[in-house]
């Protein structure tokens, strides 16, 4: 028999001095499987991605219907992860009404509709008006739309309620400093200090947790501190080791990109290998090395990139427990080679891997049967092939192909609902007229929806655009904002160093 409990979790209720703070209740049925729901969503939200995911299997394996175990839990198998959400979505009506209320968000988000996030998110705090976390799910929906005085308006009542909520103080902080993609506040609003005030409010609440140190250590990183971060990161480390924390392959990764942007090359790739070297899983050692691919491409070392994207390959039937995590690890290592080809203007061998991607992505749709979703796999599939083989063709000048296939691409994306459906399609079409020499007609198609936050890639030739219509000091803007973007990942990796360029030309 399915009960309700309430639930004491660091995920819905921090450790806090207010009394007043309202727990969701959450349906099990069994007190044991709640407990290690508790312990699991504690280690996630200190960065304890490893012990976290422990703690919901072993919550599922005690109640398989746990609704909100199942919303959360995630394994490195696909497959599982597949059937965590369906067993979510199926036990939803029986379970709360805060565990429906969060399904059903959950369930919105994979249809990019926002508007119904937000619907839902207000009618969790209007259920449990005296509960921290339905104030900081409402902050998260408006600050999904970019609605970010709401967001603030909203995080602030959380903490009203309860001062101790760490996930809410980690959220203020990264509002105000980037510290990796996060939606910022406008650049006039944005406070360091006020990053470091609720960076350091979360050291105090939990002083052995990961993540608020990797947080503070982030917000030195961000600001070109390398010195003080170095220090910030050693301390994170330290804190791994002192607790025996397998986050400690995290730090030392993060720990990595600070030393490459301070010019350590290095020495950061020293530490990548550390890293690897006690990864927990072959999955996140699979993850790790991706890293070490965009460092490479941060120096502009395109071939040493292939070679290491190569060695993977041949070690990709040890990175996962399943075999479609497998095919989802062979996939990826392609699309980079594919990005990698393209930008090294390698035109065979680019169409090549662009082959081999088409095929194990294909592999894996065929994979999924499920009728109430394939139809939305399969126009996701057709519409990214399409797109990512307009990205090649634009980049060795077959602006026809690219167009033929942008077209088709669009036929497609134009009915989702999603907030950036259209922004490949227009990112590559202003793309091919930035690279026809029609820079105005470019500017149409990059329009206001792409900014380095949310598309760094496409910015870069927005930037390009723009200064080739005399229009520098906003060209400067995006070039200095990408150029002082200290987080590593396939974008940064390639556009950086060009923006450096620009600036100095």
């Amino acid at each position: 028999m399915l009960k309700k409990i309430l639930l004491s979790s660091a995920l819905f209720l921090s450790a806090c001095s207010n009394i007043k703070d309202e727990p969701f209740p959450v349906t099990s049925s069994s007190e044991k499987a709640v407990e290690f729901f508790n312990k699991a969503v504690y280690h996630v939200e200190q960065g304890e991605w490893n012990e976290g995911k422990n703690n919901f299997q072993s919550a599922l394996r005690i109640d398989p219907n746990f609704v909100m175990a199942n919303l959360w839990g995630w394994s490195d198998d696909p497959i599982q992860n597949r059937k965590y959400t369906e067993a979510a979505i199926a036990n939803k009506d029986n379970a709360s009404d805060a565990e429906r209320i969060m399904v059903e968000m959950m369930m919105a988000g994979r249809e990019g509709d926002q508007a119904t996030r937000l619907s839902l998110a207000k009618e969790l705090v209007e259920n449990y008006p005296n509960s921290s976390n339905a104030y900081m799910e409402l902050a998260d929906k408006y600050r999904e739309q970019y609605k970010l005085d709401e967001a603030i308006e909203n995080y602030e009542k959380a903490l009203k309620i309860n001062p101790d909520n760490f996930r809410v103080h980690a959220q203020i902080a990264q509002l105000h400093v980037v510290t990796g993609q996060n939606i910022l506040l406008p650049k006039e609003r944005q406070s360091k200090k006020t990053a470091i005030k609720h960076a350091e409010e979360m050291i105090r609440i939990r002083p052995k947790a990961p993540f608020a140190h990797q947080i503070r250590a982030n917000i030195e990183r961000a600001d070109s501190n390398f010195e003080e971060a170095i220090k910030l990161y050693q301390n994170l480390v330290d804190v791994c080791n002192e607790t025996g924390s397998t986050a400690k392959g995290t730090a030392l990764l993060i720990s990595g990109h600070n030393l490459l942007f301070s010019g350590k090359f290095e020495n950061a790739m020293d530490t990548y290998n550390e890293a690897i070297s006690i990864a927990n899983t072959p999955q996140n050692a699979f993850n790790y090395n991706r890293f070490k691919v965009h460092a490479h491409l941060f120096e502009n070392k395109y071939y040493e990139a292939l070679d290491l994207l190569d060695e993977m390959l041949k070690n990709v039937d040890e990175s996962s427990a399943s075999k479609e995590g497998v095919i989802d690890n062979t996939a990826n290592v392609f699309w980079n080679k594919i990005m990698i080809q393209a930008h090294n203007q390698q035109k065979q061998e680019a169409f090549e891997s662009l082959k081999q991607w088409k095929k194990y992505r294909k592999i894996n749709l065929d994979a999924v049967n499920r009728e109430d979703f394939q139809q939305r796999r399969v126009d996701g599939f057709n519409a990214n092939n399409y797109a990512t083989e307009a990205w090649i063709n634009v980049l060795f000048g077959e602006y026809d192909r690219a167009s033929s296939l942008l077209d088709k691409h669009y036929e497609i994306a134009k009915n989702w609902k999603f907030a950036n459906a259209l922004d490949g399609y227009n990112g590559l079409y202003g793309m091919v007229y930035v690279m026809q020499g029609n820079p105005e007609k470019a500017l149409e198609y990059f329009g206001d929806r792409i900014t380095p936050s949310n598309n760094m890639y496409y910015s870069y030739f927005k930037a390009l655009a723009l200064k080739a219509s005399n229009r520098t000091d906003e060209a400067n803007g995006i070039f200095e904002y990408i150029a002082n973007f200290n987080f590593l990942g396939w974008e940064p990796g390639l556009t950086r160093n060009l923006s450096i360029s620009e600036l100095k030309s």
